[in-house]
Parts: structure tokens; C-alpha cells; sequence
């Protein structure tokens, strides 16, 4: 039995119940011990998720990859509609001033390119600073929202960039369901 500062019984299975939850959260596995008896000793359960569960789990995942990766393969075709989309967007809503609106639709379908040829980790890196920006982001937009709020404002025909990240990503967006999905 684990000893703590506290000499009443009860405090002492308290203790022992927060010391076993913390154990079993600072693990992070998958079976984790959550049960100790009225004595006080611990009576490990274990909690496994069920084959249908894992199943269901899989399909989800492998649901979304899909997804990303038929958006990436449909940008390939659609770049330059693209690219000048979210460039007139951006300059008509008066979230980017520009000098120079060809230089930035350059920009932005350089960005574009780059996506459509960059790994998983490239991706993921570039958009983790906006990931928890909206609850479920689109690959796309996300990724054009992260250009264009850490590497476009530095273009020297950009003057400045206006509106919180969440306009900027909302109104690439509805450029990208557009243009992707007709």
C-alpha cells in the first residue's frame, strides 16, 4: 500500500485514487486503471476497446485521409481558377491591400504548387499554428489561411492585411468549396 501525507483513511484512498488516475493519464494507454477496492488496495480493471469500436474508429480515419487526399488531387486541376479566386476574394472583402493584385494571385498559386506537391509533414507543420482555428478545417483553406497570414503579409505589394484570421480562412473557404466541388 502507497503511503501519503494525510493519516485519515479516507484521505488516504483519495489520494491513492487521484495518485492512479494521474499514473494512468500520464501513461496514455489504451488499458488504464480506474478501480480500487473499498480497502483501499488497488483492483485493476482494464478497459480494452472493442473490435466494432477500433472498426468504426478506422473507417472515420480513413474517411478523412480520403477526403484530404481527393482535395489535394482536385487542386492539381484547379489551380489557376483557384489562386485567382481567393486573390479577388481577399482583395474585394478588404482583408488584403495590395499594390499589385497579379503579384499576389502569383503568390498565391506558387503557394498552391507547393501544396499539391508537399508531404504530410510539411502540411501538418505549415498549418499548426491555425489547426484550432475552426473545429473541422478544410486541408485547403487552412493551409492558404496559414500562407497568407505568415508569408504573404511580408510580399512587398502587400501593404497590409486586415481582418482576424477567422475572416481571412472563411472567405478562402467559400473560394475553395467552390471552385473544388463544382
Amino acid at each position: 500500500m502507497l503511503n501519503f501525507p494525510c493519516n485519515h483513511f479516507l484521505l488516504q484512498l483519495l489520494w491513492q485514487k487521484i495518485f492512479f488516475v494521474f499514473v494512468a493519464f500520464y501513461l496514455n494507454k489504451k488499458e488504464t486503471v480506474v478501480k480500487i477496492s473499498k480497502k483501499g488496495s488497488p483492483m485493476g480493471k482494464v478497459f480494452r476497446p472493442s473490435n466494432r469500436e477500433a472498426g468504426i474508429i478506422s473507417k472515420i480515419e480513413s474517411a478523412k485521409e480520403h477526403a484530404r487526399r481527393k482535395a489535394l488531387n482536385r487542386v492539381k486541376d484547379n489551380i489557376d481558377v483557384l489562386c485567382n479566386a481567393i486573390a479577388s476574394k481577399l482583395i474585394e472583402n478588404n482583408l488584403v491591400e495590395t499594390t499589385n493584385q497579379n503579384a499576389i494571385e502569383e503568390q498565391i498559386k506558387l503557394c498552391l504548387e507547393k501544396l499539391s506537391h508537399a508531404d504530410d509533414f510539411d502540411i501538418d507543420y505549415q498549418i499548426a499554428p491555425y489547426r484550432q482555428l475552426v473545429p473541422q478545417p478544410h486541408i485547403i483553406s487552412i493551409y492558404v489561411t496559414s500562407f497568407v497570414l505568415e508569408q504573404l503579409i511580408n510580399n512587398k505589394y502587400v501593404v497590409d492585411i486586415f481582418g482576424s484570421d477567422e475572416e481571412i480562412y472563411l472567405t478562402i473557404n467559400k473560394q475553395v468549396q467552390k471552385n473544388l466541388l463544382e
